[in-house]
């Protein structure tokens, strides 16, 4: 525990100060460079994060706690996150969120942010070229995960499924360094417009994060989720 507050404390303070200097009446060229700083500092308490999970769910002491959570705010955090990494590397990104998402769900937002870090961010990696998508649905009325949860598989068709949001809609593109609407209606994932109808429904949460990078073969497929291993 001690070593935990050891390594977090320093970093927490150090992305607190970089946030207050943003707001700060600063020389364009001096925030940008206050943005880069702060998003290395994210990254770097989100593996150290990591690293400190990881031993805890080898002891089996690692705790899940859902709490009400406001998911499309995470959601512009761990975009904001993002969009940094994919405009040093110069590829697109693109939001598609379901449009019956509930403004809120019982989730540990903690592990949810750092599922969406580590998968966005390893995409992003491994993708020299072409796009990262992340597709946020809601499978109202479900509660039990099942292998019909999981379909349509990812590049399974070229399509994207019709009924849970219409093409071009609720979309974000980040290109070339700036965002992108696309579409008529499009949703703009902002802090500006996060608000929506609240309710009591049953669901579940399906994110699917795809990239145009290399891929994994299917031998390299069984390595996953095993102990020290990399392909």
């Amino acid at each position: 525990m001690s070593v935990s507050h050891e390594l977090r404390n320093p970093i927490s303070c150090l992305l607190g100060s970089l946030t207050l200097a943003l707001q700060e009446d600063l020389p364009k060229p001096v925030i940008e460079l206050i943005k880069t700083s702060k998003m290395c500092g994210d990254l770097l308490l989100q593996l150290i994060n990591n690293i400190l999970d990881s031993g805890k769910a080898e002891i089996g002491t690692l705790e899940v706690q859902p709490t009400s959570t406001h998911l499309r705010d995470l959601l512009y955090k761990v975009w904001a996150i993002s969009r940094e990494l994919l405009r040093d590397k110069g590829i697109s990104g693109y939001v598609r969120i379901d449009k019956s998402l509930p403004s809120r769900i019982m989730i540990d937002a903690y592990r949810l942010n750092q599922i969406l870090l580590n998968l966005i961010g390893n995409a992003i990696k491994f993708t020299r070229q072409g796009s990262i998508t992340v597709q946020v649905k809601w499978l109202k009325d479900q509660t039990k995960v099942t292998d019909e949860s999981f379909l349509p598989l990812p590049y399974e068709s070229d399509d994207i499924e019709e009924g849970i949001f219409e093409r071009d809609q609720n979309l974000i593109s980040y290109h070339n360094g700036r965002e992108e609407l696309l579409g008529t209606n499009a949703f703009v994932l902002s802090p500006r417009n996060l608000a929506s109808v609240e309710r009591e429904e049953k669901g579940i949460l399906k994110i699917i994060v795809q990239d145009t990078g290399c891929g994994m073969s299917q031998q390299s497929l069984l390595k996953l989720f095993q102990k020290f291993s990399q392909v």
